[in-house]
């Protein structure tokens, strides 16, 4: 049985100040890589070696300050809101460390080692399928370094986490027996050499095929109508900053103002709103037009681009059909449709979708947004499908900025053989950097090529290996339009036809470990 000691002993209180620095180096605002590998191994010491009714106190209640700390002008949510999810999620996430705790001499050495890492993917596996997908998962600290995130391909974000979950357990072992000749780092070594080798192997490998496609991006400058709906409501000219954070003041004044646009939008008050959906039009569709046309091009804008309400949307659509025939090009038409009339609590009103049209003005695809951000953006949910439209040989589907925060959803892409995703997104200033970073690894996942045109956040375009092809900041002097023939090519991933291999194998080894457990116990 391990001998526990006070948490507030020098020895201990300096694990837990490198516990706290590390966890708040793992904010989205900063990713820092080497800290993912620490913070966890000194949460997991002071977990064992301390009393545990003091690790459980001291564990939730700094976890919770350093996740919300971490966090500001991240989660688009009020500070009271935002300290009550954290202090939920820090206590959900103590349960791995505990497990550890529990198992500890009640298995042999090798398997106690796979318990925490078993656990933990298991409570962030389940924890993403809630509204906040996977945001927050520690995978997306690796995104500079690129052999290990290949393994993203296999496992997912899942088994990239849990390597470095496992190292946890496995590198405290390794210090209290000085020594790295045990069972279980032998075994670790060994799976993270062949994963460091897959990874070399396949960030090396060739493109299966030389097709490309040329593409052109346009990001729309969402601010312009928000500006005119405040003066409109409160009768005050106002400049929205561009890296204006969501929890501001402003912003929430701005969606009070939505509320009583939406109750009558053709009253002679908001006549400079309807009329600042129009020149927000004519503006994107003129930088548009002014673009070199190229052969077999598509044409994406950002997501909520063409800003409308419900009477006026089809006049919308029709300079959008228009456009196509005119340019002879396939566009993807990001649409935010404003349904008038009372607004009510958690009732969507907006519809976030992109209209595929052809050359020849045909509306092949109408894509919703699957997953509308909970508590924040009231607009419809699409059905869960993710649609495929062939142009030459080239298979393109589109997503839509939040959806590309759960994996499982996007791994239709891979069943579906997807060639390029076209993810038109919009972000905020604070996340610029993770989202974007998030959307990367869709592509190790699916082996595809993403392109993502976003207003107030970075322009991408992403390889099959996650490898940024470019990149353009709404921050550093992107004049919103991007030109680009990308490569296409790629392979049907492992992860895209079972993307639930992980979790289920931590689940079959949690059993396991319970079993034995179990069983040493009535012996």
């Amino acid at each position: 049985m391990t001998t526990t000691n006070s948490l507030f002993r020098k020895h201990n209180l300096l694990m837990l100040a490198i516990a706290c620095i590390s966890g708040l180096a793992l904010s989205p605002k900063w990713t820092i890589l080497i800290a993912a590998w620490i913070s966890p191994a000194a949460w997991l010491y002071l977990t064992r070696k301390t009393k545990l009714w003091q690790i459980i106190v001291v564990f939730i209640i700094l976890q919770s300050i350093i996740t919300t700390i971490g966090n500001l002008d991240i989660m688009p949510l009020p500070l009271t809101v935002m300290i009550a999810f954290n202090l939920i999620g820090s206590a959900i996430s103590l349960i791995p460390y505990l497990s550890d705790r529990f198992m500890a001499g009640r298995v042999n050495r090798v398997l106690h080692s796979l318990i925490f890492p078993s656990v933990m993917t298991l409570c962030t596996y389940l924890f993403s399928q809630g509204p906040s997908g996977t945001w927050g998962n520690i995978s997306y600290t690796q995104s500079g370094w690129p052999i290990l995130m290949q393994f993203a391909s296999v496992g997912g974000i899942w088994g990239v986490s849990f390597l470095i979950y496992w190292f946890a357990p496995v590198i405290i072992d390794v210090i209290e027996r000085r020594s790295i000749r045990q069972r279980s780092s032998i075994v670790y070594l060994t799976c993270f050499v062949g994963i460091m080798g897959y990874g070399l192997i396949r960030l090396n490998m060739p493109a299966d095929n030389n097709k490309s496609i040329a593409i052109t991006g346009i990001v729309a400058n969402p601010l312009s109508i928000g500006e005119a709906l405040y003066e409109a409501e409160y009768g005050e000219t106002v400049k929205i900053h561009p890296r204006i954070s969501q929890s501001d003041p402003l912003i929430i004044k701005l969606n009070e103002a939505y509320i009583d646009f939406l109750k009558d939008p053709f009253n002679p008050v908001y006549s400079a709103v309807i009329r600042s959906f129009d020149t927000n039009a004519n503006e994107l569709f003129e930088r548009a037009e002014r673009i070199t046309q190229a052969d077999n091009q598509v044409i994406a804008w950002s997501e909520g681009a063409f800003s409308t309400i419900k009477p006026l949307e089809e006049k919308l659509i029709g300079r959008a059909r228009a456009f196509a025939m005119e340019s002879s090009n396939t566009i993807y038409f990001p649409m935010a449709v404003f349904r008038p009339g009372e607004i009510l609590p958690g009732i969507p009103f907006i519809e976030n979708k992109i209209l595929i049209i052809t050359p020849d003005g045909e509306t092949v695809t109408t894509y919703f947004k699957n997953v509308p951000i909970k508590g924040v953006e009231p607009s419809f949910p699409g059905d869960g499908n993710i649609p495929v439209l062939k142009l030459n040989d080239i298979n393109i589907s589109p997503a839509i900025c939040y959806d590309a925060d759960f994996p499982n959803l996007i791994s239709q892409t891979g069943n579906k053989q997807v060639d390029l995703l076209i993810l038109p997104s919009s972000d905020w200033y604070a996340i610029r950097e993770i989202h974007a970073t998030m959307a990367s690894i869709r592509s190790i996942e699916n082996d595809l090529t993403i392109f993502r045109p976003t207003a107030n956040g970075n322009t991408l375009a992403i390889d099959g290996r996650g490898r940024i092809l470019s990149k353009n900041s709404s921050f550093s002097g992107f004049d919103g339009i991007y030109l680009s023939q990308l490569p296409i090519g790629g392979n049907t991933t492992l992860y895209s036809q079972i993307p639930m291999a992980i979790p289920l194998i931590s689940s079959l080894i949690l059993i396991l470990g319970i079993i034995l457990s179990v069983a040493r116990k009535t012996v």
